[in-house]
């Protein structure tokens, strides 16, 4: 036999024995669909002595690109089942692909020695804009995962107007680092939501603790304003125009100048409003507005 026709009997008899022995393979080689691809791997897995656990996680991949959910499924019944080794990030990468959100926080919470780098990112990609009940679910995540994001991404939800999940959020702060700024805010979402004496009996003791803090005597004295308690709220807010002359004191002023107003202290009720003005920078602010609006009611006020 020619030394050519040798060469070409002994490929195609490589070729043939690499196929018959990888049944997976062949299927790739052939152009099978995706999933009678995975369907033909699954079967032969089960009949066949080889090993299971890397045929069912590449039957997982196949599927996942016809079927992503069903796919990350049987990805994860691999892991389950088998203790297959699986690229984690892969797995993170395919549920984040098809918005798979809560998978991705059962997957975080039992394997919390997940990528650390990984999970952050995908935390500062997906929390701020998720549905309220998604937004409480992250918590746990937040909590084991990114700590120092809790009290920021508090203060988002309040920006955002989402009063629920940020007053979860901002106690979850604080349990995790009890300090002056998280419980402060906590009191903000108290105010916020009408809860009035609640936010007065949280930031009475925040502003024992920090007498010198503005922004604590500050909501302290216009919790208490809301709840009407005049009286009391009166001092809280002078003390807090007093600690802070920056221009952001004019709505400590206003708070005041209102105060005096209603206890009938009009002389004072107007140097509230008069220094709050002064403050304020070409008086180009909403407060300023309404500092305005209230000097001009000061007529009625005798």
């Amino acid at each position: 036999m020619a030394p050519k026709a040798t060469k070409w009997l002994l490929f195609t008899y490589f070729i043939a024995m690499l196929l018959l022995c990888s049944p997976a393979l062949a299927a790739w080689s052939n152009n099978i669909e995706y999933l009678r691809a995975s369907e033909f791997m699954q079967s032969y897995s089960r009949t066949q002595d080889i090993s299971f656990d890397r045929n069912l996680g590449l039957t997982g991949w196949i599927r996942y690109h016809q079927e992503p959910v069903k796919g990350i499924k049987v990805i994860q019944d691999a892991v389950t089942q088998t203790g297959l080794p699986i690229d984690e990030l892969r797995l993170l990468r395919a549920l984040v692909n098809v918005g798979a959100w809560s998978q991705i926080i059962s997957y975080l919470l039992e394997n919390p020695t997940a990528d650390m780098r990984s999970v952050r990112a995908i935390i500062r990609g997906r929390v701020l804009y998720s549905p309220d009940d998604e937004a409480v679910a992250w918590l746990p995540v937040v909590v084991h995962f990114a700590p120092d994001y809790l009290l920021d991404y508090a203060k988002q939800f309040l920006l955002q107007s989402r009063l629920v999940v940020a007053a979860e959020w901002a106690v979850a702060a604080t349990e995790s680092n009890p300090s002056g700024a998280a419980r402060l805010l906590e009191g903000q979402i108290l105010f916020y939501q009408g809860y009035y004496d609640e936010a007065v009996t949280l930031l009475t003791l925040l502003s024992s603790e920090s007498p010198e803090d503005a922004d604590a005597a500050y909501w302290l004295g216009r919790s208490l304003l809301y709840s009407g308690k005049l009286m009391a709220a009166i001092p809280e807010l002078e003390t807090a125009a007093r600690l802070d002359t920056s221009p952001d004191s004019a709505w400590a002023l206003h708070d005041l100048g209102n105060a005096l107003t209603k206890m009938g202290h009009c002389s004072d009720a107007k140097d509230a409003f008069r220094e709050g003005l002064r403050r304020l920078p070409n008086n180009q602010s909403d407060v300023a507005q309404l500092l305005n609006e209230a000097m001009l009611l000061m007529s009625e006020c005798e």
